[in-house]
C-alpha cells in the first residue's frame, strides 16, 4: 500500500472522528472494545460492528502488506519499531474510522470504561490533569506517590514469583506432555501465591489512590469522578 492511499484513509478516519469530542478521542482505548460485555455495555449494534470489522481488517492487511514490503528488503518486521511512521499512520487510520462509527455518547463511555480500568492513576495523566486544573507542583507530588506504590507492588510480585520461577528454571520437558503439566504447575502455584497477596497488594493500592485523590480539592475529586462516569458491571449474558 502506498503512503498516498495510507494517507487519504488517514483523512478519511480523520473525517469521521471530528463531531466527536477531542478529550474523548484522545482517551478512549479502542482496544477495550474487543471485549463483547464492553460492547453491550456501549450499546454496540451489529451495523456498527460491521463497519469495525472492516477498519480492523484494513489495518491488518496495511500491517501485512507493509512485513511482505520489508521482508522484500531483506529486513525483519518484529523488528520494526511501534514508532514507525506506517505503524503509526495505520493505527490513527484505524483508531479514527472505528471512533467515527460510534455515537457521541459512546465515546464518551469508552473514554470513561478506558479512565475506570486506568484507576485513580488516570488523575496523572497529563491530559487528565490538565482538564482537572491539577498544577505542576501537585502534579509531581501524585506521580511520586504513584511510583512508590507502584515501585511497593513490583517488589512484592517479584518476591512471590521469584522463587517459583527459580524452582522450575532447569526443569527440561521431554515431551509436549510433560510440558504442559510443568506450564500447568507454573501457573497454578503462581495463582496460589498471588491470592494469598492480593489482600497486600490490594492495601498498597488503595493507600495510593487515598493518598492521591487526598491532594486534590473538592471540585476536582467531582470533576474526576464524573470523567471515570458510573463504575462498569459486566453484564452475565
Amino acid at each position: 500500500m502506498t503512503l498516498c492511499v495510507l494517507a487519504s484513509w488517514v483523512a478519511l478516519a480523520q473525517a469521521g472522528v471530528s463531531k466527536i469530542d477531542a478529550f474523548d478521542a484522545a482517551h478512549a482505548d479502542i482496544a477495550l472494545m474487543q471485549s463483547k460485555p464492553i460492547q453491550r455495555e456501549m450499546g454496540i449494534t451489529e451495523a456498527q460492528r460491521g463497519r469495525m470489522n472492516g477498519f480492523a481488517d484494513a489495518h491488518r492487511n496495511r500491517l501485512k502488506a507493509y512485513a511482505a514490503k520489508l521482508k522484500a528488503q531483506g529486513k525483519d518486521p518484529r523488528s520494526v519499531s511501534r514508532t514507525d511512521p506506517m505503524i503509526i499512520s495505520s493505527f490513527k487510520a484505524l483508531q479514527g474510522g472505528i471512533l467515527g462509527v460510534l455515537s457521541p455518547k459512546q465515546v464518551t463511555r469508552l473514554r470513561q470504561l478506558t479512565l475506570q480500568r486506568m484507576g485513580t492513576g488516570a488523575a496523572i495523566e497529563t491530559g487528565v490533569a490538565a482538564r482537572l486544573g491539577i498544577t505542576a507542583s501537585s502534579l509531581k507530588k501524585m506521580r511520586a506517590v504513584y511510583a512508590e506504590g507502584g515501585s511497593k507492588i513490583q517488589g512484592i510480585e517479584r518476591g512471590i514469583t521469584a522463587p517459583i520461577m527459580a524452582k522450575y528454571k532447569d526443569v527440561k520437558p521431554k515431551s509436549q506432555a510433560e510440558a504442559d503439566r510443568l506450564q500447568s504447575s507454573v501457573r497454578s502455584e503462581l495463582d496460589a501465591v498471588s491470592r494469598k497477596a492480593r489482600p497486600r497488594l490490594d492495601a498498597i493500592s488503595a493507600d495510593m489512590s487515598a493518598r492521591i485523590l487526598g491532594m486534590m480539592s473538592a471540585s476536582q475529586r467531582k470533576a474526576f469522578h464524573e470523567l471515570v462516569g458510573a463504575p462498569y458491571k459486566p453484564s452475565r449474558r
